[in-house]
């Protein structure tokens, strides 16, 4: 189930990529003592995602946060707060330090679809994630598995929600496990083990490991006098791992039973290579197509050197990767393909990918529908060629361009339904008293 699950979501990136902030969410499911649903949601951002602004508290950034449930199409529950980022450091503002908060919902019914909001009320940009929410059997043996970084004593406040029992537990929360690091800490909590008459169990945990179906790694371990109810963390060894992906397997044996139950997730361990992704040689042209997909405030760039710039685009390269445990980066190649065909089709006295033209496609690919027109005479300026593009399979989309100096160098005017563009106040001027904006449908 995970494994469909992982393979959807990054399918989902690539399709609402264009107006996301760069949020990325892991559920877990846990048992609670009466047998319904923990539902656990933890969440990160980048810092340099946001937008900070000096304070006297230091520099601070609002991410708001919409929880809600819908049922049959409905809104049953919707609850809004406000994650208020500080910190003293403006170069911490810059960086690719992630945010981490986490959520969490307790339901006893599988009739709702969980959704959450994210936005930076500083810039246009949000991001949405949702999945139908199923219960646990109540009956089940093993909770879902959750991947840390790393788990550390830690009494403090930072990072108060991802607290258990005086531990932070620092979530791994896009499943990658980075070359550096040793080692990563696996927590999932069993149930429901049979006990004998004086409360000992006997239960047997093997986990194993597999890259391309094939076992790199497994190891069992007899767990005695652990009771019916149990929180487990394990330290699992990747220092000698290649890079790719790999799925992890726990298989729980209750020897009082008989019983069997496994529960699979997934992992890559994956180094950043610098500069393995580049469409232009240029940082200031591969930050200005980037900004086609996210928002970047332009104070912050300017605050980078060279080195910083170049790790600023290899993370945004390298987080949009739709299957990071493979050779290729899917959403790369699309993009880089994007850029050849705009520059074939739209240069004008400017490159293809860096007209107005050029970025809608780069953003969205080939339009649906291409309508192509002239304004006529009956217009408040000079006849013009125009043309009308509509995305209509996946998104609702409508652009109109037009040649306004007659020079093959078609400026946007009219925009509807993306909160990245944005039309002029008198667009209809442009297209003369005859436009019937029906065509526009």
């Amino acid at each position: 189930m995970k494994k469909i699950t992982f393979i959807l979501c990054m399918l989902f990136v690539i399709v609402t990529l264009n107006y996301a902030l760069n949020v990325v969410v892991d559920d877990n499911r846990y048992l609670d003592a009466n047998g319904n649903t923990r539902l656990e949601m933890v969440y990160q951002v980048p810092y340099n995602n946001l937008i900070f602004e000096r304070s006297e508290h230091g520099f601070e950034a609002d991410l708001d946060v919409t929880i809600s449930l819908e049922r049959d199409g409905e809104i049953v529950y919707e609850k809004t707060f406000t994650n208020r980022i500080i910190t003293h450091q403006f170069d911490k503002t810059v960086s690719n330090t992630l945010y981490k908060d986490k959520m969490v919902l307790t339901l006893s019914k599988s009739i709702f679809v969980t959704k959450l909001l994210f936005k930076d009320p500083r810039q246009e940009d949000f991001s949405e994630w949702s999945k139908p929410f199923e219960i646990l059997d109540s009956n089940a043996i093993i909770s879902e598995l959750e991947l840390n970084e790393k788990v550390i004593r830690d009494t403090t406040s930072y990072f108060a929600n991802l607290h258990r029992n005086g531990m932070l537990f620092d979530v791994a929360v896009d499943h990658v496990i980075s070359k550096k690091n040793d080692r990563f800490v696996l927590y999932y909590e069993l149930q429901n083990i049979a006990t004998n008459k004086v409360n000992e169990s006997d239960i047997i945990e093997t986990i194993t490991i597999t890259k391309d179906s094939v076992a790199v790694f497994t190891k069992s371990q007899e767990l005695k006098n652990s009771g019916a109810n149990v929180s487990r963390l394990k330290n699992v060894d990747v220092k000698d791992l290649s890079e790719g992906m790999y799925y992890i397997t726990l298989k729980v044996e209750d020897k009082l039973t008989g019983k069997t139950a496994e529960r699979e997730d997934w992992f890559v361990v994956k180094g950043i290579s610098s500069g393995k992704y580049r469409i232009f040689t240029s940082l200031e042209s591969e930050l200005k197509l980037i900004k086609y997909f996210t928002s970047t405030n332009s104070k912050v760039w300017n605050q980078l050197d060279d080195f910083g710039k170049a790790n600023f685009i290899d993370k945004f390269w390298y987080t949009n990767d739709p299957t990071p445990g493979t050779e290729e980066n899917e959403f790369f190649e699309v993009v880089k393909e994007r850029v050849k065909v705009a520059n074939q089709r739209y240069t004008s006295f400017f490159e293809g990918w860096d007209t107005d033209m050029g970025r809608i496609y780069i953003r969205h690919g080939q339009p649906d529908e291409i309508i192509k027109e002239n304004t006529g005479i009956n217009t408040k300026y000079a006849e013009k060629d125009y043309e009308i593009w509509k995305y209509r399979l996946k998104e609702q989309l409508t652009y109109v361009f037009i040649d306004i100096q007659n020079s093959k160098k078609y400026k946007i005017i009219y925009s509807d339904n993306d909160p990245k563009e944005s039309s002029l106040p008198d667009w209809e001027q442009f297209l003369g008293e005859d436009f019937d904006s029906g065509i526009l449908e």
